[in-house]
């Protein structure tokens, strides 16, 4: 058949000339086509479209080749179609040739069926089978399966709302988190489940508030997270000529209470000592501490 025919009649009783797209085609070929002593050629689906080698069953271009020693050479200024040699010296060689030569023919048989995968993943033929190429997110033979993360809840305090395409606690969904009212959320408030199966951050605490500490006296308060934060440490100085009337250093426990007294007063060495005259001389000391 020429080049042409050979594909009309692939069409018709298979799928459509062969391709071979690497070295595991090229070897079953080998091993399974006859080997013709007369015209030993079979005509295979590449062919020279717009300057380019194409397989014409998929419209891919060429990434995969076997030609044979110093060809393609379109010797006959006329070859645009290619052949494959059984012959032993040159065993599943590529030639191009001209399209009109009458050659046997090779076809092949689409394995990747319309229901081969799921919709979540790309059917990739192989010879005599094929191979599911899953999206990421989803596995399984026909990448059936959406991957899971850990299930979550509302922390204590707090509420959780999740919502998802494949499920609440699955590929893409998202849950968000809020916490009840004198409490603080720690970490983030909105976590998604991301296609490795694991949520994009630790799930978050709602934890009890301190209300802001009052500083009297033009004083400098710097805490690590916020004045009235979870966890905060907060440390105070007092400008030059100035004592502190309270603590230096106090942080926000969990119960929402500071863990030193307060309010705090940057006041006066007159007014310090004015305040403390009545005490004796221990609690004195620590007027100014």
């Amino acid at each position: 058949m020429t080049w042409y025919e050979t594909r009309e009649w692939c069409q018709k009783h298979y799928t459509d000339i062969v391709v071979i797209h690497n070295e595991n085609v090229t070897h079953f070929l080998e091993k399974h086509l006859e080997i013709r002593s007369s015209s030993p050629y079979y005509w295979i689906g590449l062919r020279e479209i717009n300057g380019s080698w194409t397989w014409v069953a998929n419209g891919q271009i060429m990434n995969y080749e076997n030609w044979a020693d110093r060809e393609p050479n379109n010797a006959e200024s006329d070859e645009k179609c290619v052949e494959m040699s059984s012959n032993n010296n040159n065993l599943g060689k590529w030639n191009d040739d001209d399209c009109s030569r009458k050659k046997y023919p090779v076809c092949h048989k689409a394995q990747c069926l319309n229901n081969s995968c799921s919709n979540n993943g790309l059917c990739k033929e192989q010879v005599n089978n094929f191979t599911c190429v899953c999206k990421p997110g989803f596995s399984g033979a026909r990448c059936e399966s959406d991957v899971s993360c850990e299930q979550l809840s509302a922390p204590p305090h707090g509420w959780m709302k999740c919502s998802g395409l494949y499920g609440n606690h699955s590929l893409n969904s998202n849950c968000k988190f809020s916490c009840a009212g004198g409490y603080k959320m720690v970490g983030t408030a909105e976590l998604k489940c991301s296609s490795s199966g694991a949520w994009n951050a630790p799930p978050p605490s709602c934890a009890a508030e301190c209300f802001p500490v009052l500083l009297f006296g033009g004083g400098m308060m710097n805490c690590t997270e916020g004045h009235d934060s979870f966890r905060s440490a907060c440390r105070v100085q007092c400008p030059p000529g100035r004592l502190l009337l309270g603590f230096t250093e106090f942080t926000c426990r969990a119960d929402g209470m500071w863990e030193s007294s307060f309010p705090l007063m940057c006041a006066s060495k007159e007014f310090a000592l004015f305040s403390c005259a009545p005490q004796i001389w221990g609690v004195m000391r620590a007027c100014w501490s």
